[in-house]
């Protein structure tokens, strides 16, 4: 059974995490000196990540889990993740304020330079033994301040119970968003655009997206029904190309070498490779006759 928890229950986890946010940002300003640079950098960034931690727990509050162990195995993932504990913090922590959904990718990059940029100067490298030079004053200074921003506007933030509604909305959405089918539309730059137009509603934009996928569902399934529905070509009819199928395949070792992929569509008719601009990326492409429900 699905189940969401209630602020009452969850506004203590998300104090104790901006207090602990708040103990950090002290400790990186106590050791602000020379030759301490990157050690403050890095308090500051674990200070962003307890934000971005209090804004996960309270979406994942409003996402549907069932009991206890969905819960525990959804948190352990993206508690040791640094990068979207730091962007959840600097985009959007809690759906409580309004954020542009266009600039995902560069919060997304922005965050993960903040925790490269940690991680390459926390210990001391042998290999690069100028790297903790690399957090300056300036810019030590900088993400204390961001975070120390980021941190007050949490702290000044009132949680408020979604409506069911909105309830009923924020489950469609985690669940969608999490589908690899679906996300790339979500995503999309008509998406977005939709989103950018609606952004006085603060749940329109995501009951649209529904909206949109119910109605497609719903035509998908008459289209499926009527073809069900027609008579079965028969003899040689049954074997004209009716479909075409396109699946993407992306590999993370391979690189797809176009001159290799000629050979392939030369000898073979009905199913087809082709490449994209993605050297690492290939589409295959089924051509299907009429007798595709036969049987």
């Amino acid at each position: 059974m699905l189940c969401m928890a209630t602020i009452e229950e969850i506004e203590p986890i998300l104090n104790s995490c901006l207090l602990n946010a708040e103990r950090l940002l002290s400790s990186a300003k106590a050791v602000m000196a020379p030759g301490q640079f990157h050690i403050a950098y890095h308090l500051a960034a674990l200070a962003m990540e307890e934000i971005g931690k209090a804004g996960l727990i309270f979406a994942e509050s409003v996402g549907p889990h069932r009991g206890n162990d969905d819960k525990e195995s959804l948190r352990s993932k993206w508690m040791e993740d640094h990068e979207r504990k730091l962007f959840w913090a600097i985009w959007l922590p809690a759906f409580g304020i309004d954020a542009d959904w266009r600039t995902i990718p560069t919060h997304m990059e922005f965050a993960k330079n903040i925790h490269e940029r940690r991680k390459r100067t926390l210990y001391f490298d042998p290999e690069h033994p100028d790297a903790q030079a690399e957090i300056t004053e300036e810019r030590a200074t900088r993400l204390i301040g961001l975070t120390e921003a980021r941190l007050e506007m949490e702290k000044a933030k009132k949680y408020r119970d979604l409506d069911e509604q909105e309830k009923s909305d924020m489950q469609w959405f985690f669940l969608a968003s999490q589908n690899p089918e679906m996300k790339p539309y979500i995503f999309s730059k008509q998406s977005l655009q939709k989103q950018n137009e609606m952004r006085e509603d603060r749940t329109g934009w995501i009951r649209w997206l529904r909206e949109q996928f119910e109605e497609a569902a719903r035509k998908a399934m008459e289209m499926a029904q009527l073809e069900m529905q027609r008579m079965r070509p028969e003899g040689e009819e049954k074997f004209d190309d009716k479909w075409k199928l396109r699946i993407r395949l992306k590999s993370w070792s391979h690189s797809i070498r176009p001159n290799q992929l000629t050979g392939w569509n030369k000898g073979i008719d009905k199913i087809k490779l082709i490449h994209t601009t993605d050297k690492n990326e290939l589409i295959v492409e089924f051509t299907i006759g009429k007798n595709v429900f036969d049987g």
